[in-house]
């Protein structure tokens, strides 16, 4: 039986009894959660508030296909994905044509503003170095998150400030000074090109980015 996604109390929307779930409909009720906690745009939980469990349903060392690495995804992709975690098949960050496969997958799930990837690609690796090793990883000459900044689509205020929390206490605070320095950066580049969309959310971000960045207590 796999264990259930559990966010924190606080964010769960409905408490329902499983227990008499067949392996289908636990899965679909799990989903259904994680779908939930990755679209909220604000009241984002810290990634310590979210119980990030799997089973054991496949065998040890069974790695994520790659075929679910890479994009772009169906909604039966990413269902498939978020089952395959689950279920502990594994991601190598370090050394790997997965891992290497997962930061392309990465890069282009920020771009299209595909949350619920973004998280899946991390989800391995939240409480392992793997969490960390995406946050560090240089993408055309950029850390991840500047890159981020600088690249992301869909609703980018929502995918920043879920990739922010994520980060927030695993990234240096010479790092977070660097984001908020390019935020600056950003916002008077869009001012000087009149790039109004981009001025919009990136107004909207600067307040929420020092919130996230502060240290936390």
């Amino acid at each position: 039986m796999l264990k259930d996604f559990n966010p924190c109390k606080k964010f769960d929307v409905k408490d329902i009894d499983t227990s008499h779930f067949n392996p289908k409909e636990y899965l679909e009720h799990d989903f259904k959660g994680f779908i939930e906690i990755t679209s909220l745009r604000d009241q984002i939980p810290n990634k310590h508030e979210l119980c990030w469990e799997t089973g054991c349903e496949v065998a040890k060392g069974v790695e994520i296909p790659k075929s679910l690495l890479s994009g772009p995804w169906s909604d039966e992709d990413i269902k498939h994905l978020f089952w395959t975690i689950k279920s502990g098949a594994e991601l190598n960050w370090l050394n790997s044509i997965a891992g290497e496969m997962a930061v392309d997958g990465m890069k282009y799930a920020i771009s299209i503003g595909n949350i619920h990837i973004i998280y899946l690609l991390l989800w391995r690796g939240l409480w392992k170095s793997g969490i960390e090793c995406m946050f560090h990883q240089i993408i055309d000459g950029h850390k991840m998150l500047v890159w981020a900044l600088r690249n992301v689509g869909g609703d980018a205020l929502a995918v920043m400030t879920h990739l922010l929390s994520l980060a927030r206490d695993i990234i240096s605070s010479e790092e977070k000074d660097e984001i908020l320095a390019e935020l600056s950066y950003i916002q008077s580049e869009a001012i000087r090109t009149n790039d109004l969309a981009k001025t919009s959310w990136i107004l909207l971000l600067q307040p929420v980015a020092k919130e996230i960045m502060k240290p936390l207590t």
